[in-house]
């Protein structure tokens, strides 16, 4: 019976849009039951049901269920991605107040999705997953993002020879998530708001030392 109403469903698509149309279930599946039940509970089995579709479908996207779990992970990567990079770019404030908005925004988006947060922040761990690839999409991107809002906006280049701006990005982000994975493990008890505040006083510091979050700039 399932399978005459998808038959129906799928009626007047080509092949392609047939194959892409179940890859978009498994995935929607994936944010569902990684994002609630976490990775090792999400057997492929459960992923089908999940879906709607047999196994056989499964296989015609992903080799492994990591597979499905690295696109889902993408997903909700780029999603948040975007969401920072927009901060970035909307009205004329002063750099501490974007910084401000940024980690509020980062915290917001995920006490609002919390299938992202688990996603993002805690399951990514249990997964036999390439440590350089999580890097390069998350920590790294993170990273060049704020390096480069750093290397525009800094009025001198440090005069110390020992400062190293990749390295403090690194760094920062680094403690962003930190905090961001001990605040969804322990169910969400602060406020994004005081989230936000206990990685300021790091910022502030770098910005005391730099004059970086004394400038007020336009977008674009």
């Amino acid at each position: 019976m399932r399978m005459a109403t998808s038959d129906r469903k799928y009626r007047g698509m080509s092949r392609e849009a047939r194959r892409e149309q179940r890859r978009r279930q498994f995935i929607e599946a994936g944010h569902a039951l990684f994002g609630s039940e976490g990775y090792q509970a999400a057997s492929v089995k459960k992923l089908c049901r999940e879906a709607e579709l047999t196994e056989r479908y499964f296989y015609e996207s992903f080799k492994r269920r990591e597979d499905l779990f690295a696109a889902c992970y993408d997903e909700k990567l780029d999603l948040l991605f975007t969401t920072l990079l927009e901060n970035l770019t909307s009205g004329t404030r002063s750099v501490e107040q974007i910084v401000v908005d940024g980690l509020l925004s980062l915290f917001r988006t995920l006490r609002d999705d919390q299938h992202m947060a688990r996603i993002l922040m805690i399951e990514i761990y249990g997964v036999p997953y390439d440590q350089q690839r999580l890097y390069e999409r998350s920590i790294g991107r993170f990273s060049d993002m704020l390096l480069q809002f750093m290397q525009r906006f800094l009025p001198a280049p440090p005069d110390d020879p020992d400062v190293d701006l990749e390295l403090l990005a690194t760094g920062l982000v680094g403690v962003c998530i930190q905090m961001a994975q001990r605040w969804v493990i322990k169910g969400y008890r602060q406020t994004p708001e005081q989230l936000a505040a206990n990685c300021m006083l790091i910022f502030r510091g770098l910005g005391q030392q730099t004059g970086l979050l004394e400038q007020t700039i336009s977008p674009g």
